[in-house]
Parts: C-alpha cells; sequence; structure tokens
C-alpha cells in the first residue's frame, strides 16, 4: 500500500483486524469504534497527537501504532480492555507524563483480569527513560514493579 491523508473514522461492528501499517497516513487518529476489533495495526505511519482511546474496543487484543509521532496519552485510554495481550507505542514522541499513564492504564488492567497471559507492552524510544519513569512517582514506581515482578509481564521502555 502507499496510501496518504488522513485516517477515516473506524466505527464499523464487523471489522476484526485492521492492517493499515508501513503507509503514509497522517494526523490526528481518530479513536475507534470496533466492538469486535482484535487487531489493530496502524504502525509506521505519520500520525500525530494523542494516541487514541481504545474505550470502545472491549475485544483489542493486539494494538500496534509504533513509529509515528504521537506526542500524549489520556489517562482510560486503555484501562478497560482486559484482553489487550500487545500494546506497542514504541518509536513516537511520547513524554514520561504519557508513560505514566500508560502505567496506570495497564495497572488498571492487571487489577480487572483474573487470567495469567504473559503481555507485553512497548514504550521504548520515546522522550524518557525507565528512569526518567520510575523517578516520575512512588506510585508509577509501585505499579511498574507488580506488573513485571509479580505478573511478570513485560514492559520496554
Amino acid at each position: 500500500n502507499d496510501l496518504t491523508g488522513a485516517a477515516p473514522a473506524f466505527n464499523n461492528s464487523r471489522v476484526g483486524y485492521l492492517y493499515l501499517y508501513n503507509n503514509n497516513l497522517s494526523g490526528g487518529l481518530p479513536s475507534p469504534s470496533l466492538p469486535n476489533i482484535r487487531y489493530f495495526q496502524l504502525q509506521n505511519n505519520n500520525f500525530s497527537g494523542s494516541l487514541p482511546s481504545f474505550a470502545t474496543c472491549p475485544r483489542l487484543y493486539y494494538c500496534h501504532l509504533a513509529n509515528n509521532n504521537f506526542s500524549s496519552y489520556s489517562a482510560g485510554s486503555i484501562s478497560s480492555n482486559t484482553n489487550l495481550r500487545y500494546y506497542y507505542v514504541n518509536g513516537n514522541n511520547l513524554t514520561v507524563d504519557a508513560g505514566a499513564a500508560i502505567i496506570n492504564d495497564i495497572y488498571q488492567i492487571h487489577l480487572n483480569t483474573t487470567n495469567t497471559w504473559n503481555r507485553r507492552f512497548d514504550m521504548s524510544n520515546n522522550g524518557f527513560s525507565l528512569n526518567d519513569l520510575l523517578n516520575f512517582s512512588t506510585t508509577v514506581q509501585e505499579q511498574y514493579n507488580v506488573l513485571t515482578q509479580i505478573r511478570r509481564w513485560t514492559i520496554r521502555v
């Protein structure tokens, strides 16, 4: 593909898989309303602004938004996605504030699920390091430790 321009509004109850990676899509990415989406892959584009919320995507399992130009994150964007096993937002322009909000949302997933799946979250190659994140607050540090040491979920920063 060599798609260019803005992303459309994604709202369709039949879509289960969305693969629009490696294009030249740009601008803000609207929060999708895809209740049956399992795979959402829009990595390697030129999206900017805030990462979208997936609050209306309860079946989301795999989300890949790496290598774009996202710079912010709204708290609660993935906190209710208990089926989410893979969330890749590496290679963007996220700040430590965004990283802390993502850790908090991942922690909310931990509190609301009893399954023992291994999960992978990648926030590497953004505008902060693991030390920046752990020094953000004692709450973030405690949440990170529970997620990586007790739950043994993989979180790359």
